[in-house]
């Protein structure tokens, strides 16, 4: 989605004259910085839900955040969408679906570093 059209871009502004490419890509950092506080505080806010249980968690909300941290072609993008799940949820939820998170890990781009 997003971060592959920010990629996008930012190889367009790449390919721009020099003297135009300091503002673009400044205007790219900030976009991206921007789209970054947003994805975080929405995982935030819903890890934060008093409605969330084990069973909500398992059965809707950790599928599709795995989904679309697996499935996105940006390294930076999972990295940080994985990094929102683990630590916005609680531990506990996490134990109760290690083999979906352990999964889901196994398919994140090889640049990303599971271990930071």
């Amino acid at each position: 989605g997003l971060w592959a059209r920010l990629r996008l871009e930012d190889k367009h502004a790449r390919q721009l004259s020099s003297s135009t490419q300091p503002e673009m890509l400044c205007h790219l950092d900030g976009t991206r910085h921007t789209l970054r506080l947003l994805v975080g505080a929405h995982v935030v806010h819903l890890a934060r839900m008093p409605e969330v249980s084990r069973e909500l968690h398992a059965e809707a909300m950790m599928p599709e955040l795995l989904r679309l941290s697996t499935t996105s072609e940006d390294a930076a993008g999972q990295a940080y969408l994985l990094q929102c799940y683990i630590e916005a949820f609680p531990d506990h939820f996490h134990l109760s679906t290690l083999d979906s998170v352990l999964a889901a890990c196994s398919q994140i781009h090889w640049r990303v570093d599971l271990r930071a």
